[in-house]
């Protein structure tokens, strides 16, 4: 099963790699300024997922935990990139975070 994500991210850091190292985001339309951020969400939920699931967690609260990690770094990529990203976005970000991840663990997301 490990070796299906493997399969997932490699072509996704590929991807990543070519558009980052072959585009300038001035010569690319807006569509294309996002895509960047796609595939790092994509990447770091594929990552995070199989060691999610390595330690036992059901599906539901695997899919949610790593969404919630995946989108986490994103955020805070898409703050900064756009240049809105401070001492206090960041601290509102990681709390309100902390409160979905305490929310899913309360909301009977249960560990198999």
């Amino acid at each position: 099963m490990m070796k299906l994500y493997i399969y997932v991210v490699l072509p996704l850091l590929a991807a990543l790699l070519a558009l980052l190292f072959l585009t300038s985001p001035q010569d690319v339309t807006s569509v294309v300024l996002i895509l960047p951020f796609a595939f790092i969400f994509s990447i770091s939920f594929f990552g995070a997922y199989p060691v999610i699931r390595a330690r036992g967690i059901s599906h539901r609260a695997r899919f949610g935990v790593a969404t919630l990690l995946s989108a986490l770094p994103t955020l805070l990529l898409i703050l900064q990139s756009i240049g809105q990203l401070s001492l206090r976005e960041a601290i509102t970000i990681f709390a309100f975070f902390f409160i979905a991840y305490f929310y899913m663990v309360r909301s009977g997301v249960s560990v198999d």
